[in-house]
């Protein structure tokens, strides 16, 4: 059963690649797009502990459990955003994912907030057919490029 605790112990997937093309002593702008609950914000935050990281979510509910996540675990070096990531500035509509497998016992571990983007679903349900999407929100978008350009110095 995966639980937070659980998930915490596990390194990130790419973590190998990063320790090799990156000085994890350095002082970074990491930018973790998508952050949802803050699980692998921590794991950036704990690996770069001199960078700063910014996690960007625009989904309400996942930055409320972030921000309690990153509380509970004293992380200091990240700033949540509330924007999504996209081609243009102002506001769009993304598809909210939910549920969980049937096959797997409940636990702390929200399977079902992990999918959700601006992007309409697609093949994606193909494989996680539990996975729903019943839910979109009106989100503030912005460029990646008008993110950087409004970070002042001191936060980057």
């Amino acid at each position: 059963m995966l639980t937070r605790q659980f998930y915490s112990t596990i390194p990130l997937s790419y973590e190998h690649i990063i320790r090799k093309e990156l000085n994890v002593n350095d002082k970074l702008t990491i930018f973790e797009i998508g952050s949802c609950e803050c699980e692998d914000t921590i794991k950036l935050a704990r690996l770069f502990p001199n960078s700063i990281i910014h996690a960007i979510e625009p989904i309400l509910e996942n930055r409320i459990m972030g921000a309690k996540y990153l509380r509970n675990n004293k992380i200091k070096n990240v700033l949540m955003s509330f924007y999504a990531i996209s081609d243009y500035n102002g506001f769009s509509e993304i598809y909210v994912s939910s549920g969980h497998p049937n096959t797997i016992p409940k636990a702390d571990w929200d399977y079902g907030n992990k999918s959700s983007s601006l992007l309409k679903p697609f093949k994606h349900l193909d494989k996680l057919q539990w996975c729903k999407f019943d839910k979109k929100e009106k989100v503030a978008v912005i460029t990646l490029d008008n993110y950087i350009k409004n970070i002042p110095d001191c936060l980057k």
